[in-house]
């Protein structure tokens, strides 16, 4: 037991966490936090938080990925993405309609399989500006990822071109 004496610290004592890229696919997650931002540039948005579900992905469980709905202060079309990504979040968690918008409270501890993709680094001027990071680019429900079951009618309509880990890309922007 610690007391307030005690000024000491043993990084021993602390497990290491690993904060490396996760690999592409489909994870079992639960959405632990939403909260109302605005960002430096005064874009309002609302910040939805995804821990890594450590029954289904042991060597992954636990870590904490983000996605932000934007409501306004950016361009048109960041807004229309962001209220498509929210709908596809209620229809995977069956959660049709939210109170409010800003604070999807209706959201909180529900189970959800998120697509996880890799950002390439981003450079300027030869050095890096932005480190390689991961990004949420689709959500569908545990049920269809992961339980074997059959996905919600509207579900495979909100992935877009969201492959499972392992699948051979998408061509749907090639003519035919």
């Amino acid at each position: 037991q610690r007391t307030m004496s005690d000024n000491s610290f043993d990084a021993a004592d602390v497990p290491e966490s690993s904060f490396a890229i996760l690999p592409q696919g489909w994870y079992a997650a639960v959405i632990e936090d939403t909260a109302y931002k605005q960002t430096k540039s005064g874009a309002n948005n609302t910040e939805i938080k995804f821990r890594i579900d450590e029954n289904k992905h042991p060597e992954f469980g636990g870590r904490i990925l983000f996605s932000r709905i934007f409501w306004d202060g950016v361009k048109d079309v960041a807004i229309d993405i962001s209220r498509q990504n929210l709908a596809s979040i209620c229809r995977a968690v069956n959660q049709r309609t939210l109170a409010d918008k800003y604070h999807p409270n209706e959201l909180l501890a529900r189970r959800i399989a998120i697509h996880v993709k890799v950002r390439a680094a981003q450079m300027e001027n030869g050095a890096e500006k932005y480190p390689e990071q991961n990004e949420i680019k689709g959500y569908d429900s545990i049920a269809a990822r992961f339980d074997g079951q059959a996905p919600p009618a509207q579900s495979a309509a909100t992935q877009g071109n969201a492959q499972p880990a392992g699948a051979a890309p998408s061509r749907s922007w090639r003519k035919s």
